[in-house]
């Protein structure tokens, strides 16, 4: 999984909207790379399989159970960060926008 944590903040300028896009989406790429939020955004780091702690909704060990319930709860905090990464460096009438959106890349 992603550790989060990088010390760097964003150098552009906030979203406005289509206006600066151009300009916005090359340094809030970079900026969501270096700070290992684009596996999120991209979905290329995805949930946990169950099938591989479960089967038929009972686990396979308690460990495993426990495992799995780690590993899920850490994606879905970490997905939750770059869901407000993205938050973070859009200006306040977009996030009112897309206040519904839950996830990054619905963003």
């Amino acid at each position: 999984m992603a550790s989060f944590g990088v010390n760097t903040s964003f150098k552009g300028d906030l979203l406005i909207g289509k206006t600066n896009y151009i300009e916005w989406l090359e340094k809030a790429e970079l900026w969501l790379e270096l700070s290992g939020y684009m596996t999120y955004i991209n979905r290329k780091e995805t949930a946990p399989n169950k099938d591989l702690y479960y089967k038929d909704d009972k686990p396979y060990s308690n460990e495993l159970a426990i495992k799995y319930i780690d590993k899920e709860s850490e994606f879905q905090r970490n997905s939750l960060r770059a869901l407000g990464a993205i938050k973070s460096i859009i200006s306040i009438d977009n996030i009112k926008r897309f206040k519904n959106k839950t996830e990054a890349k619905e963003l």
